[in-house]
């Protein structure tokens, strides 16, 4: 069965930091609507997250990519 897998890209202009991939740990998803507002979420979470962790950085320099990708589901017996 085919499954929708989120994957988050952040990325700031600080050469020190660059880009990082998020990866979801509650996923697959059954559709591509319901990853994409996952990806949504990790991103907001993201922000918060830097806010504390890079208080030094604007959140607004940050750069999101997002994508869901298709994979055939483990299935587990």
């Amino acid at each position: 069965m085919d499954m929708f897998f989120a994957l988050v890209l952040a990325c700031t202009p600080i050469k020190e930091l660059g880009c990082m991939i998020i990866e979801d740990t509650r996923g697959p998803y059954a559709t591509r609507q319901e990853c994409t507002a996952r990806t949504q979420e990790m991103i907001k979470d993201s922000l918060v997250m830097f806010r504390t962790q890079r208080p030094y950085i604007q959140t607004n320099f940050y750069n999101f990519r997002y994508r869901c990708d298709i994979r055939k589901a483990k299935v587990s017996l």
